[in-house]
């Protein structure tokens, strides 16, 4: 048996079959990657990397407040799922009487987004029934406002797992 002789059309037919298949394969990975992340996270990303200065300073007198947080979810059998957000000071002492919202973003879903509104449910403690169902990885950004104030006087984010 004899081999047949490598011809030009057979060159020819190689190379395009490595183009075709890399080429696939991009546009495959091109779209996965729009798909999960359709681009720009933070609405005015421009406006507020101008205005970092401005962070920086909240973020200095938050320090100097010496307030800490923790924020979960819990799971109940007659509410379900809560959002549960624990403020004290730097004494240990449950931070009352403050507004508390929390906005909701599941990753890659870029445009839903949720604002929860966390009554102190006990003293330093401010929970609501979870709104976002279904698994995924969720982000929690919680503004904590004296009284009516629009002023933000504290803010904490917590990355959260959904089951």
């Amino acid at each position: 048996m004899t081999a047949k002789p490598l011809r030009g059309i057979h060159v020819f037919w190689i190379i395009f079959s490595f183009f075709a298949v890399t080429i696939a394969v991009n546009t495959l990975f091109v779209v996965r990657a729009v798909g999960t992340f359709p681009g720009e996270d933070v609405p005015n990303s421009y406006v507020q990397g101008n205005d970092y200065n401005a962070t920086l300073e909240r973020r200095a007198a938050q320090e100097k407040l010496g307030w800490s947080a923790q924020a979960g979810l819990v799971t109940t059998p007659e509410h379900g799922q809560s959002l549960v957000f624990k403020l004290v000071d730097a004494d240990n002492h449950p931070v009352t009487g403050r507004n508390v919202e929390a906005r909701l973003r599941l990753v890659g879903k870029a445009g839903e987004e949720v604002t929860l509104r966390l009554p102190e449910i006990t003293p330093g403690e401010y929970a609501n029934i979870f709104p976002v169902a279904g698994p995924g990885r969720l982000n929690a950004v919680v503004e904590v406002h004296h009284g009516d104030s629009k002023k933000i006087e504290f803010t904490a984010t917590k990355a959260l797992v959904l089951p």
